[in-house]
């Protein structure tokens, strides 16, 4: 999940692509190549979503290995392609279906979700492998992870932890802060001269 994650936003794909979100754009390559030069960039991004694709397929799906099948010829090649096809097919229904996030989204779900999964992640994996943990209870011990992460979701959804500032109009998250300017005291009348 989180190669998943860090690949999605790697490669500047929604609901990560912030960088080159093209309804926004007023100048970058999206709006000033046309032709040629702009399918050279729409490739180079597209070979990397095949990168890794291809590394998330090697090192997570077992690459080219089919079990008992793995000896006819051809077929590990056709077996490979179909796992790296899957990946390309989630990275394009996940643009398709996911809204952009805002920025501040962005930086909270890093930090705050992305970063300490990672380093829980790094623990439990090094404690497995200094005592020669079995695969299974690992994978176990990732599913309690999971749900515990959706628990505490529903919990601050239920909780309504995004309702922050509301004057706007709308429910903001208590990252944002609203600058609120008052009115400046009038000054002082002019005394007349001479009266």
């Amino acid at each position: 999940m989180l190669y998943g994650i860090a690949a999605t936003a790697e490669v500047n794909r929604a609901p990560f692509d912030l960088p080159e979100a093209e309804q926004e754009l007023v100048a970058g390559y999206l709006t000033e190549f046309s032709g040629l030069r702009w399918s050279l960039f729409q490739m180079a991004e597209y070979t990397n979503m095949i990168t890794v694709s291809s590394v998330l397929a090697t090192f997570f799906l077992g690459g080219w290995t089919m079990g008992s099948l793995t000896g006819i010829p051809g077929l590990p090649i056709v077996w490979y392609a179909l796992k790296v096809a899957f990946f390309l097919f989630v990275f394009i229904w996940l643009r398709a279906t996911l809204p952009r996030i805002r920025y501040d989204q962005l930086m909270r779900f890093g930090w705050q979700v992305l970063l300490p999964i990672a380093v829980l992640n790094l623990v439990v994996t090094a404690v497995a492998v200094v005592y020669a943990i079995p695969w299974y209870v690992t994978g176990l011990f990732g599913v309690v992870v999971l749900f515990i992460a959706a628990a505490i979701f529903v919990a601050r959804q239920r909780r309504g932890s995004m309702g922050g500032v509301t004057e706007v109009g709308m429910a903001m998250p208590a990252s944002v802060h609203l600058v609120q300017i008052e009115a400046a005291p009038a000054p002082p009348a002019p005394e007349a001269v001479g009266a």
